[in-house]
């Protein structure tokens, strides 16, 4: 019997290509393929970039059908189609990695194919038939030979590996065609047809639908061959717990009432307005973003503050599995049993096998940590003022629940796809209120501003029960988070675009921004102190000799010889109320407070001494930096002098009566 004994295909359906059936067997899992050759010009009729899939506006778009439209035309014309048209040399590529994808009647992937099956009419005896919804394979009977097709209206065929390679082909085809012959010239292509029928079987506690196991073995096609970008693992790898955790703290997707989703508690970021496409990128002080996936990703990093041991470090494991427990609190969770997890771990290690959380494990922690601390970076991002003004600005413009959503949370080949379909170009609205809010907080969104602020809120959160008795609100993190943001909004917002008032933080006295760790510090430092009324330090205005005229000489502008040092500061007081002058012995006293000996019980003392002590290591590498670029050599007493006058000035200027 031969191959070509089977008849015609259908109008509806594809013709029917023969295979080479393969499949990747290992332990219980098994992923079969169909391995099929294909002309260009029957590659360019049958597949399909996911960019290409039908774009409901009703309907959000979920992050990985953002991942797979996510195409680097440029990179696909000048590198890959550049190869293709050198003279005298060898052309050659590897297989397309393509699945199967069921759609519905508006040409939306749907997560499985139907339990309707559509079998051939005809029988043969010497073929094997089966079907999984609207895919044929005929398998030749005790050979792993055959043919398959499918519906194109019900079917699209996806490609989730060489969409580059698969574009150059295409230009080079439209744009030299006495070159390239596409009736003659052919490409491999593995299919793949994720359903049981079909005999894929997904690991024990691995992704079950169509989408799930394409982003799977997206992801690890990318991993293991050419490195894929890290924001591009933060968004697909299913298995690693901070990237989980990155991506349950914004909506699945764009659109479709992403932004109104975002508003209850627990509450998400509306993807749309994190930067998840470009790669190796923190930075969002220009463009559109209020963060970027990388940012976010070191935002969870911090706010997790637990580091999960290698996978043969058993004892280890344990302690870490008590941690994120106790930390995602999922002791309340009906689905998190860390017994059975614990089991599974002294299994393996029996075994000496490694250990591994199942994606279904990972899922429900990160469940946890968005119901529970991943609240901190929330509602910080949903409710800082500087963050909050961009939301509302897009809102009412329509670039967050409005139609332009499906444009911003696009990268650039989706947003020409949106200019095609619906024949306008937003940008010069988007670049207009961007540019507004950010010129007026700019300093918030530099990274380590945005990362000084959720720390702070971090340590605020770690401290709730106090505060919620100091300001007599109800014990919760999200009236604590919702008290401490409305009063950060009084006081500190108004700074944002005054980078004097920053020096001792992240910024240098040239205006420049410092990255490193204790300019974060510095700014957790003092968003705490301007924050939250300070408690009794335990230290006696005595034991610091602080007379009124001795504060008023810090705040005012006389300035004694040590002082001159920093006369380029602005803010002085000359005539100090009495709360600006209460406030400044509050620095002093506290500065006081850091010396040997001063014990802290209160907890909110222990609070306020190292919040104290983050900012005042950055007021010390400030007046350092100062006295380097003046020639001036300081002894202790000097700089501590200048530590007092300088957070003395700051703390009056933020204080409220």
């Amino acid at each position: 019997m031969t191959l070509s004994k089977l008849g015609a295909s259908q109008t509806a359906w594809t013709q029917e290509f023969a295979f080479v059936r393969g499949e990747y067997a290992l332990g219980g899992e098994h992923v079969p393929y169909f391995s099929i050759v294909m002309s260009v010009s029957d590659s360019r009729r049958y597949l399909t970039l996911a960019k290409e899939l039908a774009l409901d506006p009703d309907t959000p778009i979920n992050i990985e059908e953002l991942i797979q439209r996510d195409l680097n035309l440029d990179r696909a014309v000048d590198e890959i189609a550049a190869y293709l048209l050198q003279p005298n040399q060898l052309k050659f590529f590897n297989s397309l990695t393509v699945v199967l994808m069921p759609i519905d009647g508006d040409g939306r992937p749907v997560e499985n194919f139907p339990s309707t099956e559509e079998l051939a009419k005809e029988a043969s005896p010497d073929f094997d038939h089966s079907s999984a919804g609207s895919v044929n394979v005929k398998l030749l009977k005790g050979e792993p030979v055959g043919y398959i097709r499918w519906q194109t209206d019900r079917v699209k065929a996806v490609i989730i590996d060489g969409q580059h390679r698969f574009r150059a082909l295409d230009h080079v085809h439209q744009s030299n065609p006495l070159i390239l012959r596409p009736d003659m010239t052919s490409v491999p292509v593995l299919i793949l047809v994720l359903d049981q029928r079909m005999g894929f079987h997904p690991p024990v506690g691995g992704p079950k639908t169509i989408l799930k196991a394409s982003r799977s073995i997206f992801t690890d096609l990318n991993k293991h061959a050419v490195k894929v970008s890290p924001e591009r693992e933060y968004l697909l790898d299913d298995r690693s717990l901070l990237a989980v955790c990155t991506r349950s703290v914004v909506t699945s997707g764009i659109g479709g009432g992403s932004f109104e989703k975002s508003k209850t508690w627990p509450g998400r970021i509306p993807l749309a307005i994190i930067d998840w496409n470009q790669p190796n990128r923190s930075k969002f002080g220009d463009g559109f973003f209020v963060s970027t996936i990388q940012s976010l990703h070191q935002l969870v990093s911090e706010v997790v503050n637990t580091n999960q041991p290698r996978p043969t470090e058993y004892e280890r494991l344990e302690a870490w599995l008590d941690s994120i427990t106790a930390r995602f609190e999922l002791s309340k969770s009906n689905i998190w049993k860390l017994d059975t997890i614990k089991d599974r771990l002294r299994e393996v290690q029996q075994n000496d096998l490694p250990f591994a959380l199942t994606t279904t494990e990972v899922e429900e922690a990160a469940q946890g940590f968005r119901e529970s601390i991943g609240q901190i970076i929330v509602q910080c991002l949903l409710g800082m003022t500087p963050y909050s003004a961009l939301f509302s600005a897009y809102s009412e413009n329509g670039f967050l629940g409005g139609q332009k959503e499906f444009w911003l949370g696009q990268a650039a080949d989706g947003r020409s796809a949106y200019v095609t379909q619906f024949g306008e170009n937003p940008k010069a609205d988007a670049d207009r209120l961007s540019q507004s809010v950010k010129k007026k907080y700019r300093l918030a969104y530099q990274v380590v501003f945005q990362r000084g602020f959720i720390l702070a809120a971090r340590e605020i959160d770690s401290f709730r029960n106090e505060l919620a008795d100091l300001w007599q609100i109800e014990n919760s993190r999200q009236k604590v988070l919702e008290q401490w943001i409305k009063i950060f909004n009084e006081r500190i917002e108004s700074l944002l675009d005054n980078s004097d008032f920053w020096w001792g933080t992240a910024v240098l006295f040239d205006g420049s921004i410092n990255y490193n760790q204790v300019s974060k510090k510095a700014i957790v430092g003092a968003i705490v102190l301007a924050t939250i009324d300070f408690p009794d330090m335990g230290v006696s205005i005595e034991k610091v000799q602080l007379s009124k005229r001795s504060i008023t000489n810090l705040l005012s502008s006389n300035r004694g010889p040590i002082l001159e040092l920093i006369e380029s500061d602005r803010f002085t007081c000359d005539a100090p109320t009495e709360h600006q002058t209460l406030m400044a012995k509050r620095w002093v006293t506290a500065l006081a407070s850091l010396e040997p000996g001063v014990k802290a019980h209160d907890p909110l003392v222990k609070l306020m001494k190292a919040a104290t002590r983050m900012y005042r290591d950055g007021i010390k590498r400030h007046i350092g930096q100062l006295a380097d670029a003046n020639n001036v050599t300081l002894d202790d007493d000097g700089v501590e002098k200048l530590l007092r006058s300088f957070g003395a000035r700051r703390m009056a200027f933020w204080a409220t009566d």
